[in-house]
């Protein structure tokens, strides 16, 4: 038996993945890329890839990237060489400024140079170019060049680097294989840093070093001229760069991890638990700083129907804790974690408050600890990990530093590291990943100062309700459903126990306060199905790129689970079953 769903289906139009995103290829001179937006994405050179974008960013005091808004886009021809022109500007968060980034390809070489204005006082933490490397670059020897002309030799690193790889960049150098690349930069002083940790598919050189002051003070008449340089030469004779898989993903963890969903934050009080909850677990964040916590406690509770609760408990002194325990008395619990408000990790006092009440207090579940946060806070803090916490925490979201449908994509495959490093650091215990959302839930790296949520949850909602562009329009599209069953299986690795996915309900959730599904319901109830059951080993290479798959045993049969996420239709066998999918399609076949 086959259940298929090929996009556009279902109440979410297919227009809604790509929605609003301008693309526009250019090829001149060996050069190809694409303008997608305001961004130049997907650099290569005589079909080599060479970088995955090149962008001008603009962040604001709490490292929101403000949007670019592309307002012109101009091609010309300068004798051998073209030259495009982007005028585009930024009009969000209080922040407004504009640029021109003149582009110039020729043989060889490629020239960008950018001249900003600002049009508005904000405070900001970065303004300027910034640089991304392909992944596929990992272990590559990379020569650094400083200011003062000194060089120094690294390597793109192969494990998730918690810090910066490079620092004080003028310049870097290295080999893909067939050409010899250098970039010269030009305005400012960079650096690099390893965005895999937030499931970004790359590396990312950038301006305005971490060690300098911010958020700084700018206005109207300030201007930030920046220009980078790429230079592409056949290389010498050297060992080649690394090549990137060309196959899927198979869940390989012994058992299909248990699936909860994230409670939700929206306002409104569903008249029956949704159908699409049944038999998924609740993961609730609770601010004890906020009036209206024990309140989205009860709405937690009423989805979770009889299905136990993972609970994680967000404070700022370990006093605060006595309450939030006293009223988890009696409620089925099957996770209870601690988080630092400012940290947003499990620091040793309230960890050790936290044991200490739930060993006298009747409360039932794992203690877990390490972050609410994303990765990049576990890698950088798990030294400070008690050693006693009996599984390890993180979540993920994939929009971190760009929206674009294409970096959310992208990071279906970082997540699969992601869940593997974190696999390791936990060193034998279990690891519960989530919430899996396609927006920050929250600011991890704000510099505003908190505050409270409402007291009347049920009227405005709590959490990500209240930040900034937390809701993707692309949450209710059919694509969505598709993107959620990759994710799941590509996190169904190591020792992931468990992943919380979106929200119950609502516009981040699976469907809408008054019970219309969205069609990740679907998916959820594919994946509540199979949670827990034994994995049934699969052979990656059998799947095409961009295909993820996971099979499981259960009493009926073998349930197999695939998802497209390429933009072209694939056809393979699995398990001696056919399988076609067109482009984001995904489908579920029960086996003998």
């Amino acid at each position: 038996m086959t259940d298929t769903a090929t996009a556009p289906a279902g109440s979410g139009p297919a227009s809604d993945w790509r929605a609003g995103e301008e693309r526009h290829p250019i090829e001149s001179t060996g050069w190809s890329l694409e303008v997608i937006d305001a961004s130049l994405d997907h650099i290569s050179y005589r079909g080599t890839r060479i970088l995955r974008a090149l962008r001008v960013i603009v962040r604001d005091r709490d490292w929101r990237t403000v949007p670019a808004v592309l307002d012109a886009l101009e091609t010309t021809v300068d004798g051998a060489a073209t030259v495009v022109t982007l005028r585009a500007h930024h009009d969000d968060l209080g922040a407004r400024a504009h640029w021109t980034a003149t582009l110039r390809l020729d043989q060889g070489r490629l020239d960008l140079s950018v001249d900003l204005g600002v049009d508005s006082d904000f405070l900001r933490n970065r303004i300027g170019i910034v640089a991304l490397h392909p992944t596929d670059l990992a272990s590559i020897p990379l020569a650094v060049t400083h200011p003062d002309a000194s060089t120094t030799s690294t390597v793109f690193p192969v494990e998730i680097s918690p810090h910066q790889p490079a620092v004080d960049i003028a310049g870097l150098a290295w080999h893909t294989g067939v050409f010899d690349v250098a970039l010269r930069f030009e305005g400012d002083v960079f650096e690099m840093e390893d965005q895999r940790n937030w499931t970004d598919a790359s590396y990312k050189t950038y301006s305005t070093p971490l060690g300098l002051p911010f958020p700084v003070d700018v206005g109207p008449g300030d201007a930030v001229g920046q220009s980078v340089t790429v230079t592409v030469a056949p290389g010498g004779a050297a060992d080649p760069a690394p090549v990137a898989s060309e196959h899927g993903i198979v869940a390989d963890a012994a058992r299909v991890p248990s699936v909860t969903v994230g409670a939700a934050t929206a306002p409104g009080t569903p008249g029956a638990r949704p159908a699409w909850l049944h038999g998924a677990g609740v993961l609730v964040e609770l601010d004890l700083r906020d009036p209206g916590w024990t309140r989205a406690l009860a709405r937690a509770r009423r989805d979770a129907g009889s299905s136990p609760l993972d609970v994680r408990l967000i404070a700022v002194d370990p006093s605060q804790l006595d309450h939030a325990v006293a009223a988890l008395c009696g409620v089925p619990v099957a996770r209870l974690a601690v988080f630092d408000a400012a940290r947003h990790i499990t620091t040793a006092p309230l960890w050790e408050r936290l044991r200490d009440l739930a060993t006298r207090e009747p409360v039932l579940g794992l203690l877990v600890g390490g972050t609410r946060g994303h990765f990049t806070e576990l890698n950088r803090t798990h030294a400070e990990l008690p050693r006693d916490v009996g599984g390890v925490t993180f979540s993920i979201t994939p929009q971190m530093h760009d929206l674009s449908t294409d970096q959310v994509v992208e990071s279906l495959v970082e997540q699969r590291r992601v869940a593997l490093q974190a696999s390791r650091i936990a060193d034998g215990r279990p690891v519960h990943v989530g919430p899996v959302t396609l927006r920050a839930r929250f600011n991890a790296v704000a510099t505003s100062p908190w505050a409270a949520g409402p007291a009347d949850v049920d009227a405005f909602g709590y959490g990500a309700e209240h930040v900034w562009n937390s809701t993707d329009p692309r949450q209710g599209s059919d694509e969505y459903a598709t993107w959620l069953l990759a994710s799941f299986v590509a996190l169904s690795t190591g020792a992931v126990e468990s992943v919380a996915l979106a929200e119950a309900w609502g516009p981040r959730g699976f469907g809408s306060v008054d019970g219309v599904p969205a069609p990740a319901a679907s998916v959820l109830a594919w994946l509540v199905e199979v949670q827990g059951a034994p994995v049934v080993a699969l052979d990656a290479a059998a799947l095409p790129d961009g295909v993820f798959a996971l099979a499981a045993r259960l009493a009926s049969g073998t349930v197999l689970l695939v998802a497209n996420t390429s933009q072209a239709p694939v056809s393979f066998s699995l398990l001696g079953a056919p399988v076609s999918l067109a482009p984001f399609a995904r489908a579920r076949l029960l086996l003998p």
